[in-house]
């Protein structure tokens, strides 16, 4: 054994050198190394597997694994490890030819190096949902949160269908059964920002909240668990803050936490976002005693944040991003939305703190909020898009801003163990300018991402470079390096002004992708005219994204 070098840059060497082995399985061997966690033994029967399958002569296997017995020397046979170093990753990629971990990235693009994964998407099936408005993008914008969600096997939406009806789907995704239940009444669908968003608590009532722009707060719920065709009337939840509510937010349980919904109170330059959470043994909703985020104490300028969809870990720990929008700095118009913050909480939304876990002082304003990735004023920086949490417990952020050329891109926004990185993750090029007042018809999406149990990224968008078709960018973990091929096509279907809207629960308890997918016209601001086409059909497609190996 003597002869054979196992330090890290040795064995960084050795893996990377393999044209036969996927990065991913490098990045899981030193994870193996470093961590010690209940998945030390799994990693490493998976590695063994995985090395037979892709050719690996008996010799290298044993290589890879004396070099972990040799530098991990508390090891028994049964490769449980019993000490924690968490420098050996950051060191190795130190070493390895010199570079720093920052820098890692681009020595694999130095030396051509292709992600050896691909996608492969299969069409499930379509359930057609009748028409629908499209007078705009009501139906389909992206903080509609939840806007399609599973549980127990039953599948809800909703969508307005007219002005004057909000429908209800219950679908059992086993039997294939449709339900539907219109509540009517009468809904002003010519502002995109009076969408519907879904709750579901723990004794399983279905929570809607529906029709706010800085408006008098509406919500329901229902009168059994699961079933649609009993509602109440519309209800206050505290009669606190509920006149001016805009972006109702709804935080599905984890684990033992309740339901909550995060809205904003006040209007798009002067706001503040608080939190509600609803107890299912008294029936009542209850105020957290601090608003969250605020810019309206601000002086001279106030400001309101923009929140990306909420996001619960695997440990229960809810994590926030978001920007800040000013007034407009001139006549132009442009709209001012500034950096990205973020702050996380380990207490169900009452306590929050910074990446470096330093508590702050509620609520988070722009003066003590922590900046993850600076974005200048008027550079076209997307307000409310998405946020997953990686395996490790780490925010990926997904947004749009210009690049140094003026181009909007898709940036991803990600911590990754040791400091905020940004990489852009498209390559656009069709300039354009957010700017007015209202909802306003870009030819990007804004972008929605899912993350799968290997840390892989799915980011899904549309726009006039995908000629308005569902498509999705596949990021491979843990480098997440953009390239043109991993974008693919996800439903040849035109949807117009629609955004992703995407049933996050199933995907991350069956792994199918369920979309609600519908045609939209987006006049800029609000509907003044007739001329746009009203109605679309709207249905749910489902689709299965298997990962499959490039053959060599």
């Amino acid at each position: 054994m003597s002869s054979i070098d196992f330090s890290p840059k040795e064995i960084l060497k050795k893996l990377l050198v393999h044209s036969d082995l996927e990065f991913n399985v490098v990045y899981l061997l030193l994870r193996s190394i470093v961590e010690e966690d209940k998945k030390g033994l799994s990693n490493l029967t998976f590695l063994k597997c995985r090395l037979e399958q892709l050719g690996f002569s008996n010799s290298d296997i044993k290589w890879f694994f004396l070099a972990i017995l040799q530098y991990k020397k508390n090891v028994f046979n049964t490769f449980l490890f019993h000490e924690y170093d968490s420098q050996f990753f950051s060191d190795a990629l130190a070493t390895f030819s010199g570079e720093t971990y920052n820098e890692f990235d681009s020595i694999l693009s130095r030396n051509n190096y292709k992600p050896e994964l691909f996608i492969n998407i299969k069409i499930l099936g379509k359930v057609a949902l009748g028409h629908a408005w499209s007078g705009t993008s009501v139906n389909t914008v992206i903080f509609r949160q939840e806007s399609i969600v599973t549980i127990d096997k039953i599948q809800f939406t909703a969508f307005y269908a007219s002005p004057s009806i909000l429908r209800i789907i219950s679908r059992n995704t086993v039997t294939g059964s449709v339900a539907t239940y219109d509540l009517e009444g009468t809904y002003r669908l010519q502002d995109a920002h009076n969408s519907i968003s879904i709750g579901i608590d723990r004794d399983r009532y279905i929570h809607i909240s529906y029709e706010h722009h800085g408006s008098r707060l509406k919500y329901r719920r229902t009168e059994k668990p699961l079933c649609i065709s009993s509602w109440t009337s519309e209800l206050s939840m505290t009669s606190n803050k509920e006149d001016k509510v805009t972006y109702p937010t709804f935080i599905l349980p984890e684990n033992e936490s309740p339901l909550m919904m995060l809205y904003r109170d006040g209007n798009w330059r002067s706001g503040t976002a608080y939190l509600k959470w609803y107890d299912e043994n008294t029936l009542c909703w209850y105020d957290y005693p601090h608003p969250i985020l605020s810019g309206a104490t601000n002086s001279p300028w106030t400001s309101n944040a923009y929140w990306n969809n909420p996001v619960k870990d695997s440990y229960g720990n809810l994590h926030l991003s978001y920007c800040w929008r000013t007034d407009y700095f001139d006549e132009s118009l442009l709209v001012n939305n500034i950096n990205i913050g973020y702050a996380v909480s380990y207490d169900d939304g009452f306590h929050w703190y910074s990446s470096n876990n330093k508590g702050y002082k509620l609520p988070i304003t722009q003066v003590n909020s922590e900046v993850i990735c600076p974005i200048p004023p008027c550079s076209n920086l997307m307000n409310q898009t998405s946020m997953v949490v990686d395996s490790k417990g780490s925010p990926h952020v997904i947004t749009y801003a210009n690049d140094r050329t003026g181009v909007p891109q898709y940036l991803h926004i990600y911590y990754n163990g040791h400091e905020w990185v940004k990489n852009v993750v498209s390559n656009h090029t069709t300039k354009f300018n957010i700017q007015g007042g209202g909802t306003l018809p870009v030819p990007i999406s804004r972008p929605e991402v899912l993350i799968d149990e290997y840390d892989n990224l799915y980011i899904i968008h549309s726009g006039i470079e995908t000629e308005y078709k569902l498509s999705l960018t596949f990021l491979q973990a843990p480098l997440y390096i953009f390239r043109n091929e991993n974008i693919q096509q996800l439903y040849d279907y035109p949807v117009g002004f629609s955004e992703p809207v995407v049933d996050k629960k199933r995907w991350y308890s069956e792994g199918i992708l369920s979309l609600f997918v519908q045609y939209n016209e987006q006049p800029t601001g609000d509907l003044t005219e007739r001329s746009f086409q009203l109605s679309s059909r709207a249905s749910i497609v489902d689709l299965k994204i298997s990962i499959n190996r490039k053959n060599k």
